[in-house]
């Protein structure tokens, strides 16, 4: 038995028995039907252009879709294009052009919906998907099964396990789950019935063996027809050219391909699979759409990322819902944290899309109920890379980049690219901890469901330990329905990074020397200011520079702020070091102070030194010598606790004052 979770609008487990691929096929579809309902809940933005066409989308979509069958990408691509030159050599007019057009595309968009239970049988489900995708059906793909199914057992087993295997439900009940869910997909596009209709076809044949149907010759949907024999021709050229595309196609004439559309493919193979890799075919592909429709809506555009998301989690039962739970997760915090609506918007859209690269690793490593090799971990480690390449070619590319940064960790651990610090801005470093969170109180092979108060723990640890950010983590578990501790409030809804960036810009400083202060991004910086000028209501530097300093009064001298500097002339020479030293070493005195109280560890003094830039911690009651005094990094030991260890009190420090204050005290000190 395993659990299936929905983490949408709260969980629910499902229990499902894994030898019934027919009640997995209805528990699937019963679950796609409810997310259709519910997919325009957190829809409700002015319907503006989002400057995307669905044929980019689609054509984006179809990069996964071979990732997932372990085909090479743009396949699907290039099928496409040839089932679209079939179809104008066939007759076809601009209106079938198009359902054949959306039929390529999605034609395998299903095949990931029951890899769970693939992986169970044959171990790598992505290595036997890209060997029965060239296979015939009978004796080629019994040979398929027995090269794949149990490869651990003795080979009496392995053959009586294949001709149960064969002899099951399973085959029909895959395919039939497989159309039902492109079907579906169609239609949450908004594609129309006639590409829902063809799409169910996908597995049948002209001489009527097919499945699940069982139809045969013209009752097999014309679209459908050109697409099989297109995607069959496609493999078959790029591993041996014309000549084998043709002599498959041949081969097949009459009992799985309609032999009128073998002879027009066979007369003129040289003009119809001409040219395909010349240059890279989604350009190609999205520009031979036959009819062009407009762009999508921004609403339109998140009903079609809400879909892509609950399709892609169809990857494994144990992620079902987890995508549109990270992303509204994310969303929410990033509102609570006072980011502007496109912000919240765009967040929220990273969410949806960061796993669809998943599709891309084999269940029998995302299922796998124990440790994982060096090698599976590698793969693991290939998804977000994956989900940015899948998107990287359409204008969602921006997004993409965030979306891909969801495992990237601000100590410079995480993956793929091993980010840190400032290369990793605000709403990446909440889609992490959203992503996390959201995880941890999901079920997964090799451990049950968090607690919301585990997770939460988990967290703070992360922060702790320096690889999550200590204010995306508050907003995270406050968007959960955690207490969080209220920090300070500032005026005009700033946050407290934004008045250390506006104190900086009220003296004249550039994006770069702000960055450059502050251990950032200078692409950061930009964008707080953007963030400034809509909260203070001014578009320039000089209204910044008036707007901070009419604020001075209302900014206390705490926090390492710098407030000085709003109340200062544009171009004054910044406070003596010393009194930074002071500010910042009585901020990151109460933050220790703080970490120890909640945490049971005895109270301490805190005395700075600017004159030595030196913070001292003197357990409350004792006298003499500190125990400790390291003023460049923040840290500190208390005597006879070896638990509270230079670089946990280091970590504490970093999650109330931010890790971006405690390296630019690192810096003022050195």
């Amino acid at each position: 038995m395993f659990a299936l979770f929905l983490g949408a609008c709260g969980q629910r487990a499902i229990k499902v028995g894994r030898g019934s691929p027919s009640a997995r096929t209805g528990l699937v579809m019963r679950l796609v039907a409810s997310f259709a309902v519910r997919e325009d809940w957190h829809v409700n933005r002015p319907d503006q252009e989002s400057g995307l066409r669905l044929a980019e989308l689609v054509a984006s979509l179809s990069l996964a879709t071979d990732l997932g069958l372990g085909l090479p990408m743009e396949h699907a691509l290039r099928a496409c294009l040839v089932a679209m030159r079939l179809a104008e050599r066939a007759g076809l007019d601009e209106s079938r052009r198009v359902v054949v057009y959306y039929v390529g595309l999605l034609a395998s968009v299903g095949c990931h919906s029951n890899a769970h239970e693939q992986a169970a049988l044959f171990g790598d489900d992505i290595a036997f998907k890209a060997d029965a995708y060239m296979a015939d059906a009978g004796p080629e793909m019994r040979d398929v099964v027995m090269r794949h199914i149990a490869v651990d057992a003795a080979p009496d087993e392995r053959a009586r396990l294949a001709a149960s295997f064969l002899m099951s439900d399973f085959p029909v009940e895959s395919r039939r789950l497989h159309c039902q869910v492109a079907g579906q997909l169609a239609l949450r596009l908004g594609l129309g019935r006639e590409v829902h209709d063809a799409l169910q076809h996908m597995f049948e044949s002209w001489d009527g063996n097919g499945q699940p149907l069982g139809l045969t010759g013209d009752q097999v949907a014309l679209a459908t027809r050109i697409v099989q024999l297109a995607s069959v021709a496609e493999a078959f050229r790029r591993v041996g050219g014309f000549e084998s595309a043709v002599g498959v196609a041949r081969s097949r004439r009459g009992t799985k391909f309609d032999p009128a559309l073998v002879d027009l493919l066979s007369a003129e193979a040289p003009r119809i699979l001409a040219d395909l890799d010349a240059v890279t075919s989604w350009r190609q592909v999205v520009d031979a759409e036959p009819a062009l429709r407009p762009t999508l809506s921004k609403q339109e555009l998140d009903h079609a990322l809400y879909a892509i998301a609950d399709f892609a989690d169809l990857k494994s039962p144990y992620t079902l819902g987890h995508s549109r739970g990270v992303a509204e997760l994310a969303a929410e915090a990033a509102r609570r944290s006072g980011l502007s609506d496109a912000d919240v918007a765009r967040l929220r859209q990273a969410g949806l899309i960061h796993d669809v690269g998943r599709l891309g690793v084999s269940n029998a490593i995302w299922d796998k109920p124990g440790p994982l090799s060096g090698a599976e971990l590698e793969r693991v480690r290939m998804h977000p890379y994956l989900t940015h390449r899948i998107f990287s070619a359409s204008p969602l590319a921006s997004l993409a980049e965030l979306a891909a940064a969801h495992h990237e960790r601000l100590d410079g651990s995480g993956y793929p690219r091993g980010l840190a610090g400032g290369a990793l801005g605000l709403p990446a470093r909440m889609l992490a901890a959203a992503d996390v969170y959201h995880a941890m109180t999901e079920p997964r092979p090799h451990r049950p469901a968090l607690t919301s108060e585990e997770a939460a723990n988990e967290l703070r640890a992360e922060v702790r330990s320096g690889r999550l950010d200590g204010e995306a983590v508050d907003a995270v578990l406050g968007a959960a329905g955690h207490t969080i501790r209220r920090r300070r409030e500032w005026p005009a809804g700033l946050t407290a990074r934004e008045v250390e960036v506006l104190a900086l810009l009220a003296r004249g400083q550039t994006n770069k020397q702000i960055a450059q202060r502050l251990v950032v991004a200078p692409k950061t910086v930009a964008s707080h200011v953007e963030h400034i000028y809509v909260k203070i209501g001014c578009s320039s530097r000089a209204g910044a520079g008036l707007g901070g300093r009419s604020l001075a009064g209302s900014f206390g001298c705490c926090s390492g702020q710098v407030p000085a500097a709003l109340a200062g002339r544009p171009n004054a020479d910044p406070p003596h070091p010393n009194a930074v030293i002071q500010d910042r070493t009585a901020a990151i005195g109460e933050a220790v102070q703080g970490c120890l109280l909640r945490d049971g560890f005895p109270p301490l003094d805190t005395h700075a030194n600017p004159s030595k830039g030196s913070l001292c911690l003197i357990p409350a009651g004792r006298t003499g010598r500190p125990v400790a005094r390291n003023p460049a990094f923040c840290r500190a030991y208390v005597s006879g606790r070896p638990d509270l260890n230079r670089g946990s009190v280091s970590h504490r420090i970093m999650g109330e004052i931010g890790d971006a204050q405690a390296k630019a005290l690192q810096i003022e000190l050195m």
